[in-house]
């Protein structure tokens, strides 16, 4: 089956039309019922590409189309599914944070793989989705690359890649090579010496008068206090401690994916590789570190993590990789 392009921006009735006879997933067209792509055409995206002679516009399949189909196939043949992160963290470089998510399917088996996104300090800055959710969105890109090893919701010869992570990866080149073109247009431009300016002439000082003796201030009285204002006291800087006592901290009840959510925010906190497990020596200072983070301001979340919702998680990642407290 031939990969699917065209030449303008298509319209929804297009995208269906083209969809039509394209599997949704392996063996899907050959069921009493078939089910096509044009079924998923709401979740199909049109992506411009300009790196050949004329701009064409190729299909993707966005994340949340894969897990759509991902979810019917398995209703429809009576199975079931389970998704795990299995690893996440900031690369050696701390330049991206990676997700790794593992999914096994009672129809087609166990399939992994990973995605990226760009943290903050790299490189002038993330972007897009990069730039407020890094966390969320690696995950995200790393759940749809996953779906589509099984042969969900893949197009002909589109590979894996979704429509967000595309749409992301231009966004990244786009960035790139106007970060190349200012650095090149700058080093290319031709330098030329301005005409040396005449040095303007030098004024006479004038001399000024000799400076006047103060005559020396009366010692205070006893009970008369010193005026402090004309030399005032530096003021030393409060000690802040963040190797206090912390409460105590009870992982039993956190199951295993919010667990390996914790260990994320510990692998970006002590820059430990992401198929690493954090050491004992990290996981004793989780405590200290939820504490801390409770009490950052605007922040007010229990101090159990097993109660977290996915939202407190991805705030304390984010903030685990920018602060101080060891």
């Amino acid at each position: 089956m031939p990969k699917i392009t065209f030449e303008k921006e298509p319209t929804i009735t297009q995208i269906t039309a083209a969809l039509v006879g394209v599997p949704a997933w392996p063996g899907s067209g050959n069921l009493d019922e078939p089910v096509f792509m044009d079924q998923y055409a709401q979740y199909v995206h049109s992506i411009k590409n300009t790196k050949g002679n004329k701009p064409t516009w190729n299909l993707y399949v966005g994340v949340d189309g894969r897990i759509r189909i991902m979810t019917d196939a398995h209703v429809l043949h009576g199975e079931t599914y389970d998704e795990s992160i299995t690893a996440g963290g900031s690369d050696a470089d701390a330049k991206f944070f990676v997700a790794e998510i593992q999914i096994y399917s009672t129809l087609w088996g166990r399939r992994s793989d990973q995605a990226t996104a760009v943290l903050g300090g790299y490189d002038g800055g993330a972007k897009g989705a990069d730039q407020t959710n890094p966390i969320e969105n690696s995950i995200t890109s790393a759940r749809g690359r996953v779906i589509g090893a099984f042969g969900v919701g893949i197009l002909p010869c589109q590979g894996t890649a979704s429509a967000e992570e595309l749409a992301d990866a231009l966004k990244r080149d786009k960035s790139d090579g106007e970060k190349s073109k200012g650095d090149a247009s700058s080093s290319e431009r031709p330098q030329s010496n301005p005409p040396a300016k005449k040095a303007p002439p030098k004024k006479k000082k004038k001399k000024q008068p000799p400076a006047k003796k103060r005559p020396p201030s009366p010692a205070p009285d006893d009970d008369e206090q010193p005026d402090e204002t004309l030399e005032p006291k530096e003021q030393p800087e409060p000690e802040i401690d963040n190797t206090g006592d912390a409460p105590e901290l009870d992982l039993s009840s956190v199951d295993d994916n919010n667990r390996r959510l914790l260990a994320m925010a510990l692998r970006v906190k002590y820059t430990i590789a992401p198929s690493e497990e954090p050491p004992e020596s990290a996981w004793a200072r989780l405590p200290v570190l939820i504490d801390a983070f409770g009490k950052t301001d605007g922040v007010s979340i229990p101090h159990d993590p097993s109660t977290w919702e996915a939202k407190h998680f991805s705030q304390f990642i984010n903030w685990a990789k920018d602060t101080d407290i060891e």
